[in-house]
C-alpha cells in the first residue's frame, strides 16, 4: 500500500485531492507525488492534501499548494480552513468509506471511524 493517494476530483478551486494513507505525511513523498501528477497532464493548478490520518481532524488537516507541471511552488504551500459543511470533506469522507482499511491504523479514534463508515463528514 501506497502512503497516500491522489485522486482528481471536480471541485471549483482544487484538481486533485491527495490523502495520506498512513502514520506518515505524503510532505514526506513530494517528488514521487509530483512525478505522478506529471502524468495527470496538470498546470499550474492547485492541489489540497488531507492529512486526516496522520494529523487528525485538526487545525493542520488540510493544505494546500499550486503544481506548476513540474513540481510544487513551495512557497504557495498553506494550512488551510475547510468548513464542516464544505464538499472536500464529503470527497474525503466518500474515499475513506471505500477504503476503510486504512482507517485500522490511523490516529483516528472509533467515534471518527465509525462516523467516515457511516458516510458522515468529520
Amino acid at each position: 500500500m501506497e502512503n497516500y493517494e491522489i485522486i482528481k476530483i471536480r471541485h471549483s478551486e482544487y484538481e486533485c485531492i491527495i490523502f495520506s494513507q498512513s502514520y506518515e505525511t505524503p510532505f514526506s513523498y513530494l517528488d514521487k507525488i509530483c512525478d505522478e501528477l506529471k502524468n495527470y497532464n496538470l498546470f499550474n493548478c492547485k492541489v489540497v492534501f488531507d492529512m486526516l490520518l496522520n494529523i487528525g481532524n485538526t487545525s493542520e488537516r488540510f493544505a494546500e499548494a499550486r503544481f506548476d507541471g513540474e513540481c510544487f511552488i513551495d512557497s504557495t504551500f498553506q494550512y488551510i480552513k475547510v468548513d464542516k459543511k464544505n464538499e472536500l470533506r464529503k470527497i474525503a469522507t466518500d474515499f475513506l468509506k471505500k477504503n476503510s482499511n486504512v482507517l485500522e491504523y490511523s490516529i483516528l479514534n472509533s467515534v471518527q471511524k465509525k462516523m467516515i463508515n457511516k458516510g458522515i463528514s468529520i
